[in-house]
């Protein structure tokens, strides 16, 4: 897991370096190598997609930092109800959704779970569970 968390790191860095601070591509195959022991091609499609995708890696962190509350969120108020199979198959079954559409559904979905007599809960869970 730690190589995961220097690799987002290190996509950060490079994002912004090649943008915004002048990075060059060997300077960031030369980072991947250095503290990733990332090379070869697989380094060079890297680079190659941070160059042309500008702020990719910050919307993928922000992204996944938002999943990663509304899922916490979820097990706290669910407790021995809560699935994490179920809620990932509820968050990504929303498809593309703003982050704040995924944080009112994953509350609109835990209110429901805690109390489906609410009106509108049987739309939202009922018959359609991930079980």
């Amino acid at each position: 897991m730690a190589i995961l968390q220097i690799l987002l790191a290190l996509r950060c860095i490079i994002d912004i370096g090649f943008h915004y601070n002048g990075l060059n591509a060997k300077d960031a195959l030369d980072l991947l190598d250095k503290w990733a022991w990332v090379t070869g091609n697989f380094a060079r499609k890297e680079i190659t997609r941070y160059q042309s995708a500008q702020g990719a890696t910050l919307t993928y962190l922000v992204g996944q930092t938002e999943f990663l509350e509304a899922r916490k969120y979820a097990e706290e108020k669910l407790g021995s109800s809560f699935s994490v199979p179920e809620i990932h198959y509820r968050m990504l079954h929303q498809g593309d959704v703003s982050l704040q559409h995924m944080k009112s559904y994953v509350k609109r979905y835990v209110d429901c779970v805690m109390d489906d007599t609410t009106e509108g809960c049987y739309e939202l869970i009922g018959g359609e569970k991930n079980s």
